[in-house]
């Protein structure tokens, strides 16, 4: 399965033919979550692949979860886009189509996931699937260090957002100042 990601669009998703579940499951070391979060998501496939609607109480059921942790994790994957809520037939059902959208880089790399955890901390929130490839994009430009400085000026600013971290970076990169620069306190 590895290599799947790239060959599945958002056409394929919900065709009759696709398996959620046998996706989910071979892609599910690449999803920066927790234990709970991707046996959640395993079991949102599940029902999804079967046709079956969702509610929390059929997913504390199925998972042995408690509510409070279940709607964490239901929060946790509308906010970092990876899905939402949609009715068919009059039935709840939980679209996972924004995993599609999860970074191509490899995401168990060291580097990127301390960038990941830095940046989830400073921002107060799970990154969103699209914000990872941004932040990969930006550890393929510069150090990670430098990065950083620029994620902690950022903060320090009460900036918290990647349009400024990455603009500090732009215009840093302009001047040509590298991270040792920047812990000198050159800008």
């Amino acid at each position: 399965m590895k290599g799947e990601q790239d060959m599945v669009d958002h056409n394929d998703w919900n065709q009759p033919w696709f398996s959620q579940l046998s996706w989910v499951m071979g892609n599910l070391e690449r999803f920066d979550m927790d234990p709970n979060q991707k046996l959640v998501v395993a079991v949102l496939a599940f029902l999804n692949d079967t046709h079956l609607p969702f509610t929390p109480d059929i997913i504390c059921e199925k998972t042995g979860l408690d509510e409070e942790v279940v709607d964490d994790v239901f929060d946790f994957l509308m906010t970092a886009g990876y899905g939402r809520t949609d009715s068919r037939n009059k039935q709840l059902f939980f679209n996972l189509e924004g995993l599609l959208d999860l970074p191509t880089a490899d995401l168990n790399d060291p580097v990127s996931q301390s960038l990941f955890r830095e940046f989830s901390t400073e921002f107060g929130r799970p990154l969103s699937g699209s914000e990872m490839e941004r932040i990969l994009n930006l550890s393929g430009e510069f150090e990670e260090d430098m990065i950083l400085h620029a994620l902690d000026e950022a903060s320090a600013y009460n900036k918290r957002s990647l349009n400024y971290v990455e603009s500090l970076l732009a215009a840093w990169k302009s001047r040509g100042l590298d991270a040792a620069d920047i812990e000198s306190g050159k800008r």
